[in-house]
């Protein structure tokens, strides 16, 4: 695993991947007689939708990436589903135009389907499969709800990049080298209305390092549209800067049962003032003040479920030896651009994101430096099989002083940067340059070669080029590193193995296994 001249097989074994997707299907279930605008916002990003004791509605203009099951009540279609909708005790019930990529299957219950709609797969009425279909006029009367309103809605309260924080319970229920297990709980994730007041945070204990951590907050927010929110919040985490390569779940189960940890960390502690701006319902800005103390951690968890005689990577210092907390104030001012069509699995659209840090100086603390840095992402769907995805991101970092934490220096190498490296083989450099492009195909595109073991995957085919250095006036295509390669994943890239190679010399081909996307 990331080991030189070996043949590597990082994160987790198809079950576990298997398992996680399960736990997410059973996250996105609801309950409940009929939708609820927070419940169709919850789950507009979501691939699978199970609801039991209510009807399931999805919209002219809204796309299911999955399959929508209900039991005791019926599906009434506008959009499209891509994958199977299964009615038990109810029936499905389809608009013109719209479409069902998959099975519709009615258990005790009725397909009806308007002139123009669409099923691909079987069509299964009341347990019995019939090969033609039922003729069904549609009446608007039936739906109870207001599309134009639900847009609204989605784009100015629930647009997915808001920074209405959701909280993760993983971030509060992890395993790592420098905590150990770590047990805590959120609270105050979610936002609502169009003017409020909201008490968020979360605290837990690590077992291996035998700390409390928290974080405590107050925000006051006005509007929906052009929403303006200031807030206040005081914490002492540990931190981490990795988590754009690999999520904390994911890190998590990796380092509990494979011992392989790719997040390094540092204890942060401290106060922050912020304000955040949407200037449209894709474009927002942000900006924050951090009074912060930084500390080293130490290693101090070794166990793991699996991994042989394999050690947890010594967790590198951030500060110098010889400092044991150092204080850092700085200005963080950022801007975010969304039009992805879909939070983690998006077909179509552009994300920009850029940040700009100013540290010391005037503010004071113990470091001063200019940071910047942007990612760029366009997501491009071909056909309705074939899909481009590209990256660019781009970071530099100017010191004032001879020495600043190691955190705000730049990594290349392995896994979430040049696939064909090892992981972190370029390391704690002030100028950085990645980019990666991928062309994925769907499996059921292979026409007559179309069988069940296709269908169901994509095919990628991927290349990284990567430079980091000192000064941007080495950059030469030359001293570019780069690497080549092919994923075999799940349609919805809920896990995925990839063969990457690097090409500057003659190196074992290195396989990763995910259950992210790379970005």
């Amino acid at each position: 695993m990331c080991t030189e001249r070996t043949r590597k097989l990082s994160l987790l074994p198809l079950l576990f991947a298997l398992a996680c997707m399960c736990l997410h299907s059973s996250a996105t279930s609801q309950t409940g007689y009929q939708d609820t605008l927070g419940e169709r916002q919850y789950r507009y990003h979501a691939r699978d939708i199970v609801r039991f004791l209510g009807d399931v509605h999805i919209a002219e203009d809204e796309e299911i990436d999955g399959d929508v099951v209900t039991i005791g009540g019926s599906i009434k279609v506008r959009g499209r589903i891509d994958g199977d909708a299964v009615a038990v005790f109810g029936s499905i019930v389809m608009a013109p135009f719209s479409t069902v990529e998959g099975d519709a299957v009615s258990v005790i219950g009725r397909v009806r389907m308007a002139q123009g709609a669409e099923v691909y797969g079987d069509i299964v009425d009341g347990g019995w499969k019939w090969g033609g279909r039922r003729e069904y006029e549609w009446d608007d009367e039936e739906w109870d709800w207001d599309d134009e309103d639900w847009d609204d809605e989605y784009h100015y309260r629930y647009k997915n990049w808001s920074w209405f924080s959701r909280e993760n319970m993983f971030d509060n229920i992890r395993y790592n080298r420098v905590e150990g297990l770590f047990l805590g709980w959120g609270f105050g994730g979610d936002r609502y209305g169009t003017s409020g007041i909201q008490f968020f945070g979360n605290g837990g204990y690590g077992f291996k390092n035998d700390a409390w951590r928290y974080q405590l907050g107050l925000s006051r927010w006005w509007g929906n549209q052009y929403r303006i929110e200031i807030g206040v919040k005081a914490y002492d985490l540990t931190d981490s800067d990795d988590r754009w390569l690999i999520p904390t779940l994911e890190n998590s189960l990796a380092a509990f049962f494979f011992r392989e940890d790719f997040q390094d960390y540092f204890r942060r502690y401290g106060a922050t003032a912020f304000i955040k701006q949407n200037i449209t319902p894709y474009f927002r800005l942000s900006a924050e003040y951090r009074a912060d103390t930084y500390e080293n951690m130490e290693r101090k968890a070794n166990w793991a479920l699996f991994g042989g005689d394999k050690i947890f990577r010594t967790n590198p210092d951030i500060l110098p030896p010889d400092a044991e907390e150092d204080e850092m104030r700085s200005i963080i001012a950022g801007f975010d651009v969304d039009t992805r069509d879909d939070y983690e699995s998006p077909s179509q659209g552009w994300f920009v994101r850029g940040e700009y840090e100013y540290a010391g100086r005037s503010l004071q603390g113990d470091f001063e430096f200019d940071r910047f840095m942007t990612d760029i992402r366009r997501y491009q769907r071909i056909t309705r099989d074939e899909y481009i995805d590209a990256r660019i991101r781009v970071g530099s970092v100017k010191r004032k002083t001879d020495v600043i934490p190691n955190n705000k220096l730049f990594d290349l190498g392995g896994i979430g940067t040049l696939r064909g490296f090892r992981f972190k083989e370029f390391t704690d450099l002030t100028k950085m340059v990645l980019g990666n492009l991928e062309y994925r195909i769907r499996g059921d595109k292979f026409g007559t070669f179309d069988n069940w073991l296709f269908e169901d995957f994509t095919i990628s085919f991927f290349g990284d080029a990567g430079w980091a250095g000192h000064t941007f006036e080495d950059i030469d295509f030359e001293n570019f590193k780069t690497d080549i390669g092919v994923g075999l994943s799940n349609d919805d890239q809920d896990w995925r193995i990839d063969f990457a190679k690097r090409l500057d010399r003659k190196e074992s081909v290195v396989v990763t296994f995910r259950i992210n996307r790379t970005f």
